[in-house]
């Protein structure tokens, strides 16, 4: 059946960025409607306690205000957005995946069947985020609308932005220029190799909070100040990055951190920082440059693998920092913590 939930099941198996299956749900839902849906509703929709009928007609909100072809171009744009360079899932797969799907449902008219067949000849190779946001659509629209019939979109296609020379090709796959504010574009034309090294340096230093935001920790102690030091990174480049507007230095964001049984703590893309307490639960706090909407834009585009050497000495460094406190630290592997049921399972990841 070409439903939406049979589509969401496809877009599991190819998932390689979300966490679960409700955060990728949340996600499409909102490229499908620009609304953030709470994690309930995401949950039950990928399940199909929930068969999407007030998402559908908040879609159908969005048509009568705009029309269709604009509904279809904003929500291509949004899933080509959330899936930036294949981060979340392989984009050719799942339009295969799809068009398998189509072939083999028998709950589509056959105007919208040869509709979607003929769009998946046009699009599956230069505009793969358009046959699948009309799949997303219709799987929708058939199921709530009865009378629904296939729609051909003239859609232009949207213009690239030209190379500029000093990123040397890190900005080709870019998104539309008209997605992104002027500003934007102003602080990248003006920056030049020696920036660019920079920001690419701090970027593979960055911390993951628990919301999973990216932002600095803020060196205060000499310990700290000479670690980003040894990896290039002194007050000069900090603010250098902050005339840019990539970094906010103006005032160090205190981090509190509830250290308690459960655990917490922070990580990069590979390595995770975890501390609990079997004593009663008291509050840390460290200190953190966050990256402004221009310096997380450019995070998200150039996607820097972040250095595990830096976490590694930044994270016995803290621990070394609270050695008088009762916390038990455990320097982790992502893959592990994620498989992990039990504390037990993590002893020989243990700080000393």
């Amino acid at each position: 059946m070409f439903t939406l939930q049979n589509l969401l099941h496809l877009l599991e198996k190819e998932n390689r960025g979300w966490k679960n299956p409700t955060t990728m749900t949340k996600t499409i839902l909102m490229a499908l409607t620009d609304y953030n849906y709470p994690s309930d509703v995401a949950s039950k929709v990928f399940s199909g306690i929930n068969q999407g009928r007030n998402i559908f007609f908040d879609i159908k909100q969005l048509i009568d205000d705009e029309d269709f072809e604009t509904y279809l171009a904003s929500t291509e744009f949004r899933l080509r957005n959330q899936n930036f360079r294949n981060g979340n899932f392989d984009s050719t797969k799942m339009v295969e995946a799809t068009h398998n799907l189509l072939k083999e449902s028998i709950n589509l008219n056959q105007d919208i069947y040869q509709g979607l067949l003929h769009s998946y000849c046009k699009n599956k190779d230069n505009r793969p985020y358009l046959f699948l946001s009309e799949c997303f659509y219709y799987s929708l629209a058939r199921r709530h609308d009865k009378t629904v019939s296939y729609k051909i979109a003239s859609i232009s296609e949207v213009k690239k932005l030209q190379t500029l020379s000093a990123w040397d090709g890190d900005l080709d796959d870019i998104l539309p220029e008209e997605s992104l504010p002027p500003k934007f574009w102003t602080t990248v034309e003006q920056m030049t190799a020696k920036e660019i090294a920079v920001f690419k340096t701090l970027a593979s230093l960055a911390i993951i909070d628990e919301d999973e935001e990216y932002y600095l920790y803020a060196p205060v102690t000499d310990e700290e100040i000479q670690l980003y030091k040894d990896f290039g990174i002194g007050n000069a480049e900090f603010l250098l990055m902050a005339e840019f507007g990539l970094i906010n230095i103006g005032a160090r964001m205190d981090n509190p951190v509830s250290v308690e049984t459960d655990p917490a703590g922070f990580q990069n893309d590979n390595l995770v920082l975890m501390f609990i307490t079997q004593s009663e639960p008291f509050d840390i706090t460290y200190k953190s440059y966050t990256f402004t909407s221009a310096g997380s834009k450019l995070l998200d585009i150039l996607a820097i693998e972040t250095d595990d050497r830096f976490f590694q000495r930044l994270s016995k460094l803290f621990a070394k920092q609270h050695k008088n406190r009762p916390i038990e630290f455990y320097l982790v592997p992502v893959e592990v913590m994620d498989e992990a049921e039990s504390m037990e399972e993590l002893e020989e990841f243990r700080l000393q």
